[in-house]
C-alpha cells in the first residue's frame, strides 16, 4: 500500500486555507458586493481553463526522426469547456443576478435532492470519492501514453545516434567497474528500450558494463519488411559481436514471429529457420547465458483510454479483455519455445503469470484492483505500473546472475 496515496488531500486544505483567504479578501476589499460573485465566477473558469491548457499541452509528442511507420498517434482529448460555451455563459450572466432562496426552501430541497441522489444509479455524484480515483487512474493512463518517448529515454543512457532518442546502442553510465563482475546486455525493439531504466536499477550493480541496443519495431531474430528493418537483425548480431557479452536478454514484442505456421513441421517454417540461425549467430559471441522473453499477447492499443472506464462502471470485464487483444502469443510462444529447445545456453523467462489470468482464462492489461491502471499504453509499452508488475521478474533473474548461474 502507498502510504502517500492520500497527500493530495493535505494539499488541497493548505490552498483552502492559506490561499483561498486571500482571494476572498481582495473580493471583499475592491469590488462590490453584486460584482463579488462574478469575480469569484471569473477567478474559478481562470483557474479551470489553465488546467484544461496544462492537461491538453502534455499531448504534444514526440514523433520518431526515421522513417519508422509505427501508429504514434494520440489519444483523442475532449474539452468540455469548448463543448459547452452556452453553459459557461448562462452561468457568467446568472452570477451578475443571484437570487437568494430563503432557508425553509433550500434546506428541504437539498435534503429531497440527496435522497434522490442516493438511490439513484450508480454513476451518481455521491460516488465523487470513488469518481476521484477513476478519473485520475484515466488521466494516468492517458498520461503514460503521451509521455511514450520521455519514458523510453533512459537518463542514464550514453545515445550512439545523432538524434539524441531512445534507438540505437545505449552504454549505461554510472557503472562501477570496480564492483561489478560482468558484461551485461539487452537487445530488442522498442519494448527493450521500455525495461532500460529497469534492467539498469536491478542488474547495474553486477556490471562491469551495461548496454542495450534497441531499433523501432525491428525485431533480433525476424527481419520485418520495412525500409528501417532491412538490415536490423545484422545490426544486432554485429553489436552482440563486438560486445561479447556474458549475460544477454532478448526483449521484443512480436510481429510476423506471431503469424500462424502454415507447415506441418515447424522445423520448415521460414519464421523459425530464420530465428535458428539467428540465435546461433548469437548465441556463439555470449559466454553464459542468453535469457529471451517469452510471448504474451498483443493488446489493442486504442482500448487503454477504455480500461479506467470499464472497472469503474463495473462492465464484463472478460469481455472486455477477449476485445482488448489484437493477436494471440500461441504460434510465437510455439516457435520461441522451439528455438530455445535447440540453444543450449538459451533460457525463456515469462510474464504469462503476470498478465494472464486464470480465474476468467484471459490476458487482462490492467489493474481492476487499482481503478483501472493500464499496464501498457497506447504504443503497446509498459507503463510505470506495468513495470513495477514485472519487476520482480527480472530483479529474480539478476539475482540470479548475482550467484553466478552459467
Amino acid at each position: 500500500m502507498d502510504i502517500f496515496t492520500h497527500t493530495w488531500s493535505l494539499l488541497v486544505e493548505v490552498q483552502f486555507y492559506v490561499i483561498v483567504p486571500f482571494i476572498f479578501f481582495i473580493g471583499f476589499a475592491l469590488f462590490p458586493t453584486h460584482l463579488q460573485i462574478p469575480y469569484y465566477f471569473v477567478l474559478g473558469m481562470i483557474a479551470y481553463l489553465h488546467t484544461e491548457s496544462q492537461n491538453s499541452s502534455e499531448n504534444t509528442y514526440q514523433k520518431l526522426e526515421n522513417d519508422e511507420k509505427e501508429d504514434y498517434s494520440m489519444p483523442k482529448e475532449t474539452n468540455e469547456t469548448n463543448k459547452n460555451p452556452l453553459l459557461i455563459l448562462i452561468f457568467l450572466i446568472a452570477s451578475f443576478v443571484p437570487i437568494e432562496i430563503p432557508s425553509e426552501i433550500l434546506r428541504p430541497g437539498i435534503t429531497v435532492m440527496t435522497g434522490i441522489l442516493m438511490v439513484s444509479h450508480r454513476k451518481s455524484i455521491l460516488e465523487s470519492r470513488i469518481l476521484t480515483y477513476f478519473e485520475e487512474a484515466a488521466k494516468l493512463n492517458r498520461k503514460w501514453t503521451t509521455q511514450d518517448v520521455s519514458l523510453l529515454n533512459v537518463a542514464t543512457c550514453e545515445y550512439d545516434n545523432d538524434y539524441g532518442n531512445w534507438w540505437g546502442y545505449c552504454k549505461h553510465r554510472g557503472i562501477n567497474a570496480t564492483t561489478g563482475k560482468y558484461r551485461i546486455m539487452t537487445i530488442g525493439n522498442s519494448y527493450a528500450a521500455s525495461h532500460g531504466n529497469l534492467f539498469y536499477q536491478e542488474c547495474g550493480h553486477l556490471a562491469i558494463k551495461l548496454s542495450q541496443v534497441t531499433f523501432p519495431a525491428c525485431e533480433p531474430l525476424h527481419t520485418i519488411p520495412r525500409k528501417s528493418c532491412v538490415y536490423s537483425v545484422a545490426r544486432y548480431e554485429k553489436y552482440v559481436r563486438d560486445e561479447k557479452p556474458d549475460y544477454l536478454f532478448i526483449i521484443s514484442r512480436f510481429g510476423l514471429i506471431g503469424n500462424e505456421i502454415n507447415t506441418t513441421n515447424i522445423e520448415d517454417d521460414s519464421i523459425f529457420i530464420e530465428m535458428k540461425t539467428q540465435i546461433k549467430k548469437i548465441s556463439d559471441s555470449v559466454k553464459y547465458k542468453i535469457f529471451v522473453m517469452n510471448q504474451i499477447a498483443r493488446p489493442k492499443g486504442e482500448m487503454v483510454h477504455k480500461m479506467a472506464e470499464v472497472v469503474k462502471e463495473h462492465k464484463n470485464l472478460t469481455e472486455f479483455d477477449i476485445a482488448n487483444i489484437d493477436k494471440y502469443p500461441k504460434f510465437a510462444r510455439l516457435r520461441y519455445e522451439k528455438m530455445v529447445s535447440g540453444c543450449p545456453k538459451c533460457e525463456l523467462f515469462d510474464y504469462n503469470s503476470q498478465f494472464f489470468n486464470e480465474t476468467t482464462g484471459t490476458w487482462r492489461f490492467y489493474d481492476e484492483r487499482n481503478s483501472g491502471l493500464s499496464y501498457i499504453n497506447q504504443q503497446l509499452h509498459l507503463t510505470p505500473h506495468g513495470l513495477e508488475l514485472i519487476r520482480p521478474v527480472i530483479r529474480g533473474l539478476c539475482r540470479r546472475i548475482e550467484k553466478g548461474i552459467k
